[in-house]
């Protein structure tokens, strides 16, 4: 009975030395088929065109562009600062800026781009030529971001005070935007 175990013991390992050699030998094919990958991997790497040494200042150049971007759209804007600067302009220009009314901050998207917005509507009383340099001074005054957002001008009182050119009384309403940077908490 010994003789049997020891048959049957070697049998059984040399069954098993097959299995797992025929395993090994399976395992090495795969290590050979992903290795011929990596090196055509690597072969296409090395065959990529390395980038120009322009590049680098390209980015500079647009980080720093961005930069500006960003600074020339305000974080906060003052509310009171605001309506101070349209009444104080409206009294240079020589102008009626009443009434003036607005409504609280709100989120407005313009292009990719999400920004706080206030806006502001004053109806603006005076000569052509002085409401046109109200409007002017507002678009290009201390706050680079207040645009107008919408204009309707008429023609003010009756048609026999209508004067020739710049002369001529006008009412123009006026919807304002003051944008600043949407801030993410």
């Amino acid at each position: 009975m010994n003789k049997l175990a020891v048959a049957v013991a070697v049998v059984i390992l040399l069954a098993v030395y097959g299995v797992l050699t025929s395993g090994y030998l399976k395992q090495g094919s795969e290590q050979d088929r992903l290795l011929s990958e990596i090196e055509e991997i690597d072969q296409s790497i090395q065959d990529l065109e390395e980038p120009p040494p322009d590049r680098l200042e390209e980015l500079v150049m647009l980080q720093a562009s961005l930069a500006a971007e960003q600074e020339t759209i305000p974080s906060e804007v003052n509310n009171s600062d605001v309506i101070e600067a349209i009444l104080n302009l409206a009294q240079e220009t020589g102008v009626k800026a009443i009434p003036l009314v607005t409504a609280p901050w709100s989120k407005r998207s313009v292009g990719t781009k999400t920004y706080r917005v206030f806006q502001i509507s004053v109806e603006v009383e005076g000569t052509f030529a002085q409401v046109s340099e109200f409007i002017d001074s507002l678009e290009n005054g201390e706050f680079n971001t207040l645009l107008v957002d919408q204009l309707n001008v008429t023609v003010a009182g009756e048609e026999s005070e209508v004067y020739a050119g710049e002369a001529t009384p006008v009412v123009a309403e006026l919807d304002l935007v003051v944008l600043a940077q949407f801030l993410t908490d």
